[in-house]
C-alpha cells in the first residue's frame, strides 16, 4: 500500500511511487503529462533530459529520483547544467546521493572551460649598430622560437648593396639580456636598442636595395625576411634643407672625426691608393722644397682628392651616413654631435660646396696622419692628427657575447 503525505502535493520519492505503479493521476496533475513522466520513469537510462526537464517540477524531480534508484548518474549529470534552478538543484542533490551511495562518477559535463588566454612571449628590442665608414651598420632581431627560446637574426646591412651578411644561431633568452645589460653599460661594442617594427623597416629597405643593386641575398636570407614578414620596399631618406644655424655648425664637422664611431672612416681602398701613389711623387719630386712647402703640397694634394672625391652622387651617399649616424648620436645621449652631423648632412645634399666640407677634407687628411704616425719627426710640418690612436683603424669589434658591430 502506497504512503502519501498529508499533504495533498505529494515529495519526489512518493511520486515517482506513483509513477512506478498502474494507478492513475493525482488530483492537480495532467493526465497526459504525467503518462509521459511514467514512461520517463520507467526507462530511466535512455531517458533524455531535454523530455525531463521539459516536465512540470514535481514530475522532473520525481524521474531524477528514478535515476539515484537506478544508480545511473547520466540525467543527473546532464541536469545539473538546467536553466531551471530548482532541477539544477534537485540534479546536484541525486549526484551528491549517488557519490555517497559508493558510486565513482565521470568528472561533470557540460560547457568546456573557458580557454586560458595565451600569454605572448616578450619582445625583446634588436639592435642597431653605428655607421662604419663603408655605410654598413648591423643588425641584430631575436625571433621568438617554440618553446620560448630565442633565434638571433644577426645582419649587416649596407647602404649600396641592402643585406650583405646574415648568421643565424639559437640563444636563451637570458643571454641576450645579459647582451643587451653589457651593451648599455658600456662594456660591448656600442649598440643601440630599436623596435621590431624599425628593424623590419630598415630590412625592408635593405632588401630592396639588394634587388636594385643585383647583389644576391646571403644565405638564408629569404627565409629569415619571410618569419619577420619583410617585403622589399625601397626607403628614401628625407634630408631638408639647409637651415639657418646649419653654416656655423657644419664649420665644427671635422670635430665629427674625433668621434669613436667616426674615427676608422676612410675613404674608399681605391682613393687611398691613388693617394699613396701621388704622395710619393710629392715626396720623391726633385724640386728644392722647404719642409713646410713640401708639407703644404701634400696637405692641398689631399684636400683636392677630397674635392674631386665629393661628386653630387658620393654628396648624397655621406649625407645619408652622416644623417644616420646623427640619429645614433642622439639616442646615445650626443645632442651636440647630432646636431652637427645633421647640419653637415643636409650642406652635403643641399647645400652649393663652397665653403668646401671640412668634414670631407678631414676624411682624406687622416690618411695622410695614419700614414706618418710611425714617422713623426719626418712630418713635423703636417701637424698632428685630432684622432685618438687607440681608435684609427677601422676593424670587426664584438660585444662579450659574440655580437658583430661593424
Amino acid at each position: 500500500m502506497l504512503r502519501m503525505k498529508k499533504s495533498d502535493d505529494p515529495d519526489r520519492k512518493s511520486l515517482l511511487d506513483l509513477l512506478l505503479a498502474d494507478v492513475p493521476a493525482p488530483a492537480g496533475f495532467d493526465a497526459h503529462q504525467f503518462t509521459r513522466a511514467r514512461a520517463l520513469a520507467r526507462s530511466v537510462q535512455s531517458a533524455a533530459a531535454q523530455e525531463v526537464e521539459a516536465l512540470p517540477e514535481p514530475l522532473a524531480l520525481a524521474v531524477l529520483e528514478a535515476s539515484v534508484r537506478a544508480r545511473d548518474p547520466k540525467l543527473a549529470d546532464e541536469l545539473s547544467s538546467s536553466a531551471r534552478k530548482a532541477v539544477a538543484k534537485a540534479a546536484k542533490k541525486s549526484l551528491y546521493q549517488l557519490r555517497s551511495l559508493g558510486l565513482s562518477l565521470p568528472e561533470r559535463a557540460g560547457a568546456p572551460p573557458a580557454p586560458q588566454p595565451v600569454v605572448p612571449a616578450e619582445e625583446l628590442p634588436s639592435l642597431l649598430s653605428s655607421v662604419s665608414g663603408a655605410g654598413e651598420q648591423g643588425l641584430v632581431v631575436p625571433r621568438t622560437l617554440r618553446g620560448g627560446g630565442l633565434e638571433l637574426l644577426q645582419m649587416i646591412v649596407s647602404d649600396e648593396k641592402g643585406i650583405a651578411q646574415l648568421v643565424a644561431y639559437e640563444v636563451g633568452r637570458s643571454a641576450y639580456r645579459k647582451q643587451l645589460r653589457e651593451i648599455k653599460a658600456g662594456r660591448a661594442a656600442p649598440a643601440v636598442e630599436i623596435q621590431r617594427d624599425e628593424a623590419r623597416q630598415i630590412l625592408s629597405g635593405a632588401a630592396a636595395l639588394n634587388l636594385a643593386s643585383g647583389s644576391p641575398y646571403p644565405d638564408g636570407a629569404d627565409e629569415a625576411l619571410r618569419h619577420l614578414a619583410v617585403t622589399p620596399h625601397a626607403q628614401s631618406v628625407v634630408i631638408p634643407a639647409p637651415e639657418a644655424e646649419d653654416d656655423r655648425l657644419a664649420n665644427q664637422s671635422g670635430q665629427l672625426h674625433s668621434e669613436p664611431e667616426l674615427q676608422p672612416w676612410l675613404p674608399p681602398e681605391p682613393e687611398i691608393r691613388l693617394l699613396a701613389e701621388k704622395m710619393e711623387q710629392v715626396t720623391h719630386s726633385p724640386l728644392e722644397l722647404t719642409e713646410a712647402q713640401r708639407s703644404e703640397q701634400v696637405i692641398n694634394l689631399f684636400r683636392s682628392a677630397a674635392r674631386d672625391f665629393f661628386t653630387p652622387a658620393m654628396r648624397k651617399l655621406y649625407a645619408g651616413r652622416l644623417w644616420r649616424m646623427a640619429s645614433f648620436f642622439e639616442r646615445t645621449g650626443r645632442q651636440r654631435q647630432a646636431e652637427i652631423a645633421r647640419a653637415e648632412a643636409r650642406r652635403l645634399l643641399h647645400g652649393s660646396g663652397e665653403p668646401f666640407s671640412r668634414f670631407a677634407e678631414l676624411l682624406f687628411e687622416k690618411v695622410l696622419w695614419l700614414s706618418q704616425r710611425d714617422r713623426p719627426r719626418q712630418t713635423s710640418g703636417v701637424g698632428a692628427p685630432p684622432v685618438k690612436e687607440a681608435a684609427e683603424t677601422p676593424g670587426e669589434r664584438r660585444s662579450p657575447g659574440g655580437l658583430i658591430l661593424p
